[in-house]
């Protein structure tokens, strides 16, 4: 992974400024919650206090971002301007901005609205050293902990969009599998990375009706697009809504998704997809022998599909 996003050095700055015990508790995950995820206000779909992602209406905001922070618009150019460059962001369809979730049991919604997937930008840079930013302690991280305290996602300055993951569970001779991919080299974010089955933004959709069809046609155009496997071939089962803080506090939704296509099948479709629209370099069948990968096949996934598997161990539970 580039400088653009440095896990030592970020895992550094959690542990300076948001190591209370509060704090770490509401980030752990897994069955055991032993596990520090870099994520928090986790919002689950299942378990004891769960949401029905069904009852979630989606309120559409008409209204559209505006960076009112100088220093923050430079910085969105030169990331977005670098990463077109280097031929690793393309103007593709509008994403989608969360701008409030409001999870009251009574009534429920979460409000988005429509964004260029470029004005994203300097969330996948947040431990890039700028001289911008030098003063506050050299990044658009430490910048926006000095000068935006607040946490709250209606107070978030930068444009950040929502991301989906998803865990591929498929039964092959009586044996159950993970799928699990390296992501190219060449992807705007978490480049070169393990990562989880499927991820990427939401594109934007002016007719979700709640936020389980958010996740779920999200997660089906992810499926297609990266492993080429069509909607009636999965079941998805949507599992949790989360903050992730390693770029800039964005939502982020989570599912596991389950099908009957045995590795054969899976692989067929893998490689038939175009060589220069793949989003992977590799990818891989992990045995999931009683619910559980091994600690080795965990160890080397990035935060979001570590954040994904220990979601899909709490709710296999």
């Amino acid at each position: 992974m580039s400088t653009y996003l440095d896990m030592q050095r970020f895992a550094e700055f959690v542990t300076r400024h948001f190591n209370a015990d509060s704090q770490r508790r509401e980030r752990m995950v897994g069955a055991s919650r032993q596990h520090d995820s870099w994520y928090f206000d986790i919002k689950r779909f299942f378990g004891a206090g769960a949401i029905d992602p069904s009852a979630v209406p989606i309120r559409y905001e008409q209204s559209a971002f505006v960076q009112r922070d100088s220093l923050i618009a430079a910085f969105t150019q030169k990331i977005e301007t670098a990463l077109r460059a280097q031929g690793r962001l393309y103007e593709g369809p509008p994403a989608v901005q969360i701008t409030r979730a409001d999870w009251i049991p009574e009534e429920p919604s979460v409000a988005v609205r429509s964004i260029r997937y470029g004005d994203q930008a300097a969330s996948f840079a947040m431990d890039l050293d700028d001289p911008a930013f030098r003063q506050w302690g050299g990044t658009l991280r430490d910048y926006i902990r000095i000068k935006y305290p607040s946490t709250k996602l209606e107070d978030l300055p930068l444009c950040a969009g929502v991301g989906v993951c998803g865990m591929v569970v498929l039964e092959d001779a009586g044996r159950r599998h993970v799928v699990r991919v390296r992501r190219s080299a060449t992807l705007a974010s978490l480049e070169n990375t393990v990562g989880p089955s499927v991820a990427g933004s939401v594109e934007f959709a002016d007719n979700f009706s709640h936020l389980a069809e958010l996740i779920e046609r999200s997660i089906e155009r992810e499926l297609e697009e990266e492993l080429g496997l069509a909607a009636g071939k999965c079941h998805i089962t949507p599992l949790a809504y989360a903050r992730e803080m390693v770029r800039g506090n964005r939502p982020q939704l989570f599912a596991v998704v389950e099908t009957k296509l045995d590795r054969t099948q899976i692989s067929d479709r893998i490689n038939a997809l175009p060589a220069g629209k793949r989003e992977f370099s590799e990818y891989t069948f992990l045995p999931f022998t009683n619910g559980c990968l091994s600690a080795a096949d965990i160890e080397p996934f990035n935060f979001e599909a570590k954040m994904c598997y220990y979601l899909m161990e709490e709710w296999l539970g």
